[in-house]
């Protein structure tokens, strides 16, 4: 009875420990995808006070608007 619950424990606990691991690797994947977006944000913002006729796309405008980034160009 002993073994059965030790092996028990063993394998709950390699569930858990995989269930950790899968989960931080979401959260990491989704922080590095949104430094990827606000690099890029940044970006177009510099493009857009070097060029006058520069201009935002409305899912560029959506995504830097997600990050709080404002933008200086018209949106078409």
């Amino acid at each position: 009875m002993k073994e059965t619950f030790k092996i028990a424990g063993i394998i709950l606990s390699a569930i858990a420990l995989s269930i950790l691991f899968f989960w931080g690797m979401v959260k990491a994947g989704d922080w590095e995808l949104d430094q990827i977006e606000i690099q890029e944000c940044k970006h177009w913002t510099l493009e857009a006070n070097k060029l006058k006729d520069y201009y935002f796309t409305q899912w560029q405008a959506d995504q830097c608007a997600a990050h709080n980034i404002k933008i200086n160009a018209p949106v078409k």
